[in-house]
């Protein structure tokens, strides 16, 4: 069972250089779904925190009231939802500071994008319907639902989260794909893509970011549960030549899906100076 901490915010709305978006909320710190591979688990606030991803979660309870004031003076712009956490984790059946800034942002006529692996999401169909311009980046990157448990601490199962996909379409809520982390010998994007693409705008890979989880677990787990795919897993992240070579061969694979589907696939492939110089060195 995760801490949970109730906080005073100083602001909501914060500037973000995410290039879809101007502002972004976090009504919640920290996550119950503790994804082994989160990016998130490493900003500065986590790092701070003691215990594990998804041990901990801060409820900024005033989130409403800062709101609006802050929408006064930010009258312009695209609002992301859930850059650093789950904006419809678990602890969101109780609180509802999602759905109430929902409520205040459409009131407010404001283009929005919401970041998601939850299938809680359905609960504010409604609202999301009363939006003229809304986003949903769905995440998932694989049907498995035991590959799923085995990365993620709780979060919903991919039967879940394709009946909440389908559920937003058919009410003509925009949804792309955030297929993330594409997970080397593991994440089939032909099986997924087979079970989304009636349902979904587009569809973004992007590559697993190996640096970033050298102490977050997952290469632990990674070994526990894929000893037979280990060695050959471990070369990609050793070798430029390596690494280049995988993911050359991923983004043809998924370049012929896009003319199988007919489907828009935006691949986000990180290379390899960007983030594994550090982890060479160690």
């Amino acid at each position: 069972m995760p801490e949970f901490k109730e906080i005073t915010a100083q602001k909501i709305l914060s500037a973000t250089g995410i290039k879809e978006a101007d502002y972004v909320i976090n009504p919640y710190r920290g996550c119950q779904f503790g994804c082994c591979f989160c990016y998130a688990q490493w900003n500065k606030f986590a790092q701070k925190k003691a215990g594990r991803w998804g041990d901990f979660v801060d409820i900024k309870v005033n989130a409403i009231k800062i709101l609006e004031k802050e929408l006064k003076t930010h009258l312009k712009g695209t609002i992301m939802l859930g850059s650093t956490t789950e904006v419809y984790q678990p602890i969101e059946s109780k609180y509802k500071l999602t759905g109430e800034i929902l409520k205040l942002l459409a009131k407010k006529k404001r283009d929005v994008i919401i970041l998601t692996r939850s299938d809680l999401i359905i609960r504010d169909i409604d609202i999301l319907k009363s939006f003229k311009n809304i986003l949903v980046c769905f995440t998932l990157n694989t049907v498995d639902n035991d590959l799923i448990r085995t990365f993620e601490k709780t979060s919903p199962s991919a039967d879940r989260r394709i009946e909440a996909i389908k559920t937003l379409a058919d009410n003509k809520i925009p949804v792309y794909l955030h297929a993330g982390p594409f997970i080397p010998f593991l994440t089939d994007a032909e099986k997924l893509l087979s079970r989304l693409d009636k349902f979904i705008k587009r569809a973004d890979f992007e590559n697993l970011n190996q640096q970033m989880l050298t102490k977050s677990g997952f290469n632990k787990i990674f070994a526990q549960k894929f000893p037979h795919l280990l060695k050959d897993y471990e070369k990609i992240y050793h070798s430029k030549e390596n690494f280049d070579k995988y993911w050359n061969n991923v983004r043809l694979c998924l370049e012929n899906l896009r003319d199988k589907f007919d489907l828009e696939i935006n691949i986000k492939f990180h290379p390899f100076e960007s983030f594994f110089q550090s982890y060479l060195s160690k």
